[in-house]
């Protein structure tokens, strides 16, 4: 049953971004959110923003805002590349896996490095964007046949989960850690 639920939600989503229209565009931006919360690489995105947003001292909310986006960027501006350029290498696999691997004991504080906030929110999603590929993108790129405002429909949708997700995070954890009497006090215990 669920399955089928989701083909028909699919189908409809793809029907609006071959419409005209704003349906169309709402149609992509849709595509974007479904791209995160349906597709593996896009699941993974989730964690990544959260952690390293949640893991940074004394944040305000602009301040997790601010880097949520700039992780949105760097995936932005990656997926960019990939598009226009094609797939990436073997050694960009290599070099996105060391990093994250570093990036992921930096979060845990096995190893601390202090690297800048906005500078490694952006490199972040620019590594991200590499392991990602292009596929999240090839629905909407082949549907829209490089519409420009079909792709940054996409690319906000995409985008929203990932910006929320990044700054909700700070703000759940800055309420659990503020040691006041509140409803995610609860939760953290």
């Amino acid at each position: 049953m669920r399955d089928g639920l989701g083909i028909i939600m699919t189908s409809k989503i793809f029907e609006a971004i071959n419409s005209t229209g704003v349906i169309k565009y709402f149609g992509a931006f849709l595509w974007g959110i479904v791209s995160v919360i349906t597709n593996p690489s896009g699941v993974l995105m989730l964690p990544l923003i959260v952690g390293y947003v949640a893991n940074t001292d004394s944040l305000s909310h602009l301040q997790a805002f601010k880097t949520s986006c700039a992780f949105c960027v760097g995936i932005i501006a990656n997926l960019i590349v990939i598009t226009t350029f094609g797939g990436c290498t073997k050694y960009l696999t290599l070099i996105t896996a060391v990093t994250f691997i570093f990036m992921g004991l930096n979060i845990t504080g096995i190893i601390r490095v202090k690297i800048p906030l906005i500078t490694g929110a952006l490199t972040l999603g620019i590594l991200s964007g590499l392991s990602l590929g292009v596929h999240h993108a090839n629905p909407v790129l082949s549907l829209s046949m490089y519409d420009v405002i079909v792709i940054l429909a996409y690319i906000l949708g995409y985008c929203s989960i990932l910006v929320a997700a990044g700054t909700f995070a700070q703000i759940f954890s800055f309420y659990i850690h503020s040691g006041e009497d509140n409803i995610f006090t609860g939760l953290a215990k």
